[in-house]
């Protein structure tokens, strides 16, 4: 077996790893923040990589040539993770922030340096097999779980070994159960599914003539199984892609999709309707992460707090993982629990690092709009996702996609097949 083919099944196996072992399960070593083993894969993905684009110089080659299609992108990126370490090291020194600074985001670059060493037409054919392979594996834990009423990690770990144990517990909102199979929170399982169902979907219509019954399988029941996040904001993610689709519709089939996708649209209603009025906007009974979710804790009251915190901080902020803990909300693995990426952001390194990625953020979005409208509907329900969340525990799936995103011109795609 050749070093690519080598470096090739490593990559797919952390992604595995890092899907489905979950980030709350770690090691605590003093001070720093959960070791586990995705993240040790990671180091090791990382040393190969650079063993082999220091000495195989055909990788070497194709990793030039594709880097030079995405630098004019991600100088945004970079420019933000300079800014960060900057900032870290001027006004927030601590081995311990700077150890979860390169935890945090050293991740998704190295997932773009990565997808640009390998990515070739039979690579995203495998791509494309392994996470239909890895969303059924999420999905089977999923259902599982709803049929036992339980994670099922709690039924292999001790709560001694994880992080926040609590999150074991059942997620109860009234008669509601939410799925949360290898995910911390059911709401980071639905922003996983929103990202990776369109992105299958781009790549089995754009590189297979035909794709496997069996495949197929496991995505459409990946799509049942995510309902059962009962999340208003994957409901909010479907209906919208199917405007996106909408969107994209050829004149000569447009009058029949246009009746398919409204009778779609209003189902789709109908659930968030149902989604709205359930128990849990009147009588909020679940503890989570070991506070009670109350009003204070909603996201209109995590804004109202936050914004005099940034205006004290407004260019430096507090530090990197101290979001959650400045306003006194429960953190997972060292991650901030505040329900707004931007807020956890400003509040951790001002409002400039916040331009710098909410920048990067939009370029991936407008550049997956104008190449395929299934790269669209991925990047979309990330940008959307990011405004609801800080937790974004499938940004590796973001990032390797954003590298596609990248790599991808309308020129380079085939005539998609639905064979």
């Amino acid at each position: 077996m050749s070093n690519n083919k080598i470096f090739q099944n490593l990559f797919f196996f952390y992604l595995y790893l890092y899907t489905i072992w979950p980030n709350y399960i770690s090691l605590q070593i003093g001070t720093f923040p959960g070791i586990n083993f995705p993240k040790i894969m990671a180091v090791i993905l990382f040393l190969y990589w650079v063993r082999l684009i220091l000495k195989n110089n055909q990788l070497s080659k194709i990793y030039s040539a594709n880097f030079k299609k995405i630098k004019k992108y991600l100088w945004v990126l970079i420019a933000y993770l300079l800014f960060i370490f900057l900032l870290t090291i001027l006004f927030h020194f601590e081995i311990r922030k700077l150890v979860n600074l390169f935890i945090r985001y050293s991740n998704g670059l190295l997932i773009i340096c990565i997808v640009a060493s390998l990515d070739n037409i039979t690579f995203r054919r495998k791509l494309f097999v392994n996470l239909t392979k890895i969303l059924f594996i999420v999905s089977v834990i999923g259902i599982t779980e709803f049929l036992v009423g339980k994670n099922i990690y709690s039924f292999i770990f001790s709560a001694k070994t994880i992080y926040a144990a609590e999150t074991l517990n059942v997620i109860q909102t009234g008669s509601l159960y939410r799925i949360t199979s290898c995910f911390s929170h059911n709401l980071n399982l639905a922003q996983f599914y929103i990202i990776i169902i369109p992105f299958v979907f781009f790549l089995g219509n754009t590189y297979f003539k035909k794709v496997k019954k069996r495949l197929w399988f496991y995505i459409f029941f990946s799509i049942g199984a995510s309902l059962l996040t009962f999340s208003r904001a994957l409901y909010v993610s479907y209906f919208a892609f199917f405007i996106i689709e909408l969107i994209y519709l050829t004149p000569k089939s447009a009058i029949l999709n246009f009746l398919r996708i409204l009778f779609a649209s209003l189902f789709i209603i109908l659930l968030v309707y149902i989604n709205f009025n359930i128990e849990i906007l009147n009588d909020i009974s679940i503890e989570y992460r070991g506070k009670p979710l109350t009003e204070d804790v909603h996201r209109e009251g995590q804004i109202i707090e936050a914004i005099p915190l940034i205006s004290n901080n407004l260019y430096q902020g507090y530090g990197i993982t101290e979001a959650a803990q400045i306003l006194d909300y429960g953190s997972l693995d060292g991650t901030p629990t505040v329900d707004n990426h931007y807020i956890s952001i400003a509040l951790e390194s001002g409002i400039i690092a916040v331009i710098f990625i909410f920048i990067f953020y939009l370029i991936i979005t407008i550049k997956a709009f104008r190449v395929n409208k299934y790269l669209a509907m991925s990047a979309f329900g990330f940008l959307f996702q990011s405004f609801t969340l800080s937790n974004l525990e499938s940004h590796i799936y973001f990032y390797l996609i954003a590298g596609i995103i990248l790599l991808t011109t309308r020129k380079s795609l085939r005539p998609i097949s639905y064979a």
